[in-house]
């Protein structure tokens, strides 16, 4: 039989595996885009309340892509920010009418509340009518971003 000190030990040991765990799954699922239509309402990912959230062209700054935009809200401090920046430019130089708008969220805060966001790299791809389609936080890859382009852009139409 176990003492009352080993068994303790354990219980902590596996309470840390446990957290562990969660913590990992919830970083993993940070980084894919998660569609509006699903809004599971825990972290980065969408809410139901931010279903119809759209931008315009005068939040950016500048015109929508006629396909798509990625919205990214970066801060000085974000060190995957520059890397996302790169990824996001690069597919929208080789992406017919797809635009790539980063904005400093510690000079947007009226966007950052209206938007939800809670951590930097956050990434909105945006449909040519300003609506938000999906989200992802955390740094990203070429092949997500594609993935997620891929995935809201119909072919031959102007709608994401």
């Amino acid at each position: 039989m176990i003492d009352d000190v080993s068994g303790r030990l354990l219980l902590v040991a596996c309470l840390l595996a446990a957290a562990s765990l969660w913590f990992a799954a919830r970083r993993r699922g940070a980084r894919r885009f998660t569609d509006a239509a699903e809004h599971p309402g825990a972290g980065g990912e969408f809410t139901a309340r931010d279903l119809g959230r759209a931008f315009t062209a005068r939040d950016l700054g500048r015109p929508l892509g006629t396909r798509a935009t990625f919205v990214q809200f970066s801060t000085a401090s974000c060190a995957a920010c520059p890397q996302v920046r790169r990824v996001l430019n690069d597919l929208s130089a080789s992406s017919d009418g797809v635009a790539h708008v980063e904005i400093a969220a510690d000079e947007r805060m009226d966007l950052v509340r209206r938007f939800s966001v809670h951590r930097t790299p956050t990434v909105m791809l945006v449909g040519p009518d300003g609506v938000v389609r999906s989200r992802a936080a955390e740094p990203m890859d070429a092949r997500q971003a594609a993935d997620a382009l891929d995935a809201h852009l119909v072919r031959g139409d102007a709608h994401v």
